[in-house]
């Protein structure tokens, strides 16, 4: 099953037929904006750093469609608490377990009835 697993950064629009493989070592995330939820994986986080601060820019590209659903950083990260959640997919996994996700199974997950959101907080 390897072979039709999607790879990173790999949508389901591009290769609806493969799976999309959840384990330990994942970096896939379910996203809620504003009650619409996405499956989506975080891009490379880009750090900056200056004299007294550390800053953090993370991006959260779809896994349907490869659309940017969430755009983050330090300076706004404490906007998000009431109308932004983020859990790694993985943690509801048991120890060793991988499970995979088709298209569809995905669709159902998101309900997907929602247009695809960009949201900048």
């Amino acid at each position: 099953m390897k072979e039709n697993v999607l790879k990173d950064f790999e949508t389901f629009d591009e290769f609806p037929d493969k799976y999309l493989c959840i384990n330990r070592k994942s970096d896939y995330y379910l996203i809620m904006i504003d009650y619409v939820p996405f499956v989506a994986k975080r891009s490379s986080n880009s750090i900056f750093v200056n004299e007294k601060e550390i800053f953090i820019d993370e991006k959260f590209y779809n896994v349907l469609d490869g659309s940017l659903v969430l755009e983050r950083n330090n300076s706004n990260k404490s906007k998000e608490k009431d109308s932004i959640n983020i859990v790694l997919f993985s943690s509801i996994l048991k120890d060793n377990e991988t499970m995979y996700f088709t298209k569809q199974q995905i669709e159902l997950l998101t309900g997907i009835t929602h247009e695809n959101v960009y949201k900048k907080v």
